[in-house]
């Protein structure tokens, strides 16, 4: 099966094309392989799950984890219609389609993501980019919309369609996270009061309202990357542009932002594009209050990992070696990150850029941090590691695009 591309729409505007390409448009499905694990520096690999490709499925990612363990991911399908799926893949490595997303791209597809777990761990609720009403839209793409999944009767429902610009948003994108209440809150990249991007709170029954619009700069345009939420209620999330900075992809270099259930926002860093880069994207956060990113040159390659903390105080804590290299950041235990990265040992499978690797990142006591490689992949056990990891006790689960056993694609288990 050739590798899948990011899908770029001939239609969308510099900016939307900027968001696509930060994006690995996901993907996944059935498949059967040997379990196989190997111990690499200490740490144990373990290929749970490999990809047939086809109707079968290819190129898992979204990957989050159920309180049973069972892991919740997207993938693609099909040869004719180039669609994606949501599947579930239980603990003894059995997997099961627990739904079709039937829109082709081109349409634009339907590509469901940004997974969140209700409480009790019995509905399952994501979003999609595009799709939806396919009128509200220009070009006819639809404006994305919200979904929800109840994973014991495998209902499926369509709770939200955005409208667009200005009386809604467009575009979500990345996680959506619950409040105490229990509803959810997540980014539209597009849309909103000034069509530069909102804010939404949506119930488990689908009625939904924008409770922020992102203004004219120097407030952040272009939410991207999915909220954190801490300890005191309050949102944190990301801006690809605006702000006060002066760039070429702007107006603005982007920001981070902290935004109340309420919906009153206050920018707390604006990115300059010099060393602190520019588009940031890719929040994690920890229970103290601070968060981690990344941030891009002007040609959308990785120059920091940053933290804003819980006073607004921006530093970089990582710009090393492997630093345009890292994908995706993930929170781990007692303090640490793991990122995932291109690169890796040079062969003929993956050529001279690697396989992907995972690494560790870890405070040194000084303000920085150092990185350890902590498993590079060599196409038989998986080739780029799609998106994120999920960290639960200790222990990380992945998915990679490419490579194992079928050339499709592999679920990993790495214990470091």
């Amino acid at each position: 099966m050739p590798h899948l591309s990011i899908s770029s729409n001939q239609h969308a505007t510099p900016k939307q094309q900027l968001i696509t390409t930060m994006r690995l448009a996901a993907t996944i499905i059935i498949a059967i392989s040997t379990v196989a694990s190997i111990a690499a520096h200490g740490q144990t690999f373990t290929t749970l799950y490999a990809f047939r490709g086809g109707n079968a499925g290819a190129s898992p990612s979204n990957l989050i984890l159920t309180p049973s363990g069972e892991l919740i991911g997207t993938a693609a399908y099909g040869s004719d219609c180039p669609c994606y799926l949501t599947f579930g893949l239980s603990p003894e490595a059995k997997e099961t389609v627990l739904h079709r997303f039937s829109v082709p791209l081109g349409n634009e597809a339907e590509i469901p993501g940004g997974y969140s777990l209700s409480k009790d761990g019995e509905t399952l609720y994501g979003l999609s980019n595009y799709g939806g009403d396919y009128t509200a839209c220009p070009e006819g793409l639809g404006c994305g919309f919200v979904f929800s999944l109840d994973l014991s009767t495998n209902k499926y429902e369509v709770l939200h369609e955005f409208q667009g610009g200005p009386n809604d948003g467009a575009g979500p994108n990345g996680n959506m996270v619950f409040e105490s209440e229990g509803n959810l809150f997540g980014m539209a990249f597009d849309g909103g009061a000034n069509f530069t991007g909102a804010i939404f709170e949506i119930t488990s029954a689908g009625a939904e309202k924008i409770i922020y619009s992102f203004g004219p700069v120097p407030d952040g345009n272009d939410p991207a990357g999915g909220l954190v939420r801490d300890s005191s209620g309050n949102f944190f999330g990301a801006t690809i542009s605006g702000g006060t900075g002066s760039c070429q992809n702007g107006p603005g270099c982007g920001t981070v932002f902290e935004v109340t259930p309420s919906g009153k926002e206050k920018v707390l860093y604006s990115f300059t594009g010099g060393s602190d880069g520019q588009n940031p994207y890719w929040l994690v956060g920890n229970s103290a209050g601070a968060v981690y990113g990344i941030s891009r040159t002007a040609d959308n390659v990785v120059t920091a990992v940053f933290e804003v903390n819980s006073k607004g105080q921006f530093s970089i804590i990582y710009n090393g070696s492997f630093v345009s290299q890292i994908t995706s950041l993930s929170l781990g235990p007692s303090g640490a990150l793991y990122a995932t990265a291109t690169g890796g040992t040079v062969n003929p499978t993956c050529g001279d850029n690697g396989c992907g690797q995972v690494l560790q990142l870890t405070p040194d006591g000084s303000g920085e941090w150092t990185a350890t490689v902590l498993h590079a992949f060599d196409g038989s056990d998986g080739e780029y590691v799609n998106f994120g990891v999920v960290v639960r006790n200790g222990d990380l689960y992945g998915a990679t695009a490419y490579g194992g056993p079928t050339g499709n694609g592999t679920i990993f288990k790495l214990v470091p």
